[in-house]
């Protein structure tokens, strides 16, 4: 099972934190989405207020507080409690039955801050029920020959027109799927006969 995932953190470096969390199924019939409320405030900027904060979605809920929408899970509060919730994002992982590949675009900080997040130190950590091995979609795209150097190319790539929810991480984690599909639904029509 593919599970396709974004996280918006502040900003790329050691001590970044996060800020939201967003998954969408490979069917895209599933979804899960955190804001966070104890990400570190004194990385804060004009573009991450502007980009990522002015771009949540539960600012209607208060702190500690789950909801949910159809297949779609909504968490508001600090990390610990959120993952560990009994409908968090560690029983929700759990909750699909069978082994889990994320999928992330350029998921390089993603996969180290989510490991972070749900306390996967080593190898060894990793629960069963995630495989160890992520899917990077930008790796992909270069593969098929893309150059991924402007701010939309993966909303360019799908044709995606509404670009006024980037960088929120539910709807990143959709485009992320959609890239992913037409890569492979491209890559399957190259090799038939």
């Amino acid at each position: 099972m593919i599970l396709f995932y974004d996280l918006e953190v502040t900003r790329l470096h050691q001590q970044t934190t996060p800020m939201s969390i967003g998954f969408v199924s490979y069917d895209g019939t599933r979804a899960f989405y955190a804001e966070f409320t104890d990400y570190d405030e004194s990385h804060m900027d004009r573009w991450l207020k502007e980009n990522v904060v002015d771009r949540f979605i539960l600012t209607d809920m208060s702190d500690h507080t789950y909801k949910e929408s159809g297949k779609t899970q909504f968490f508001k509060g600090d990390l610990d409690w959120v993952v560990s919730h009994p409908k968090g994002l560690k029983n929700w992982l759990q909750s699909f039955g069978e082994k889990i590949v994320l999928a992330a675009s350029g998921g390089t900080y993603d996969w180290v801050v989510f490991r972070t997040m749900m306390r996967i130190k080593y190898v060894e950590d990793m629960p069963e029920y995630i495989d160890g091995w992520p899917i990077d979609v930008v790796s992909l795209l270069r593969w098929e020959g893309y150059d991924p150097e402007e701010e939309y190319f993966k909303e360019n790539f799908i044709g995606a027109s509404d670009r006024s929810n980037k960088h929120n991480a539910l709807e990143d984690a959709r485009v992320i799927r959609d890239v992913y599909l037409k890569l492979e639904a491209k890559h399957s029509k190259r090799y038939v006969r």
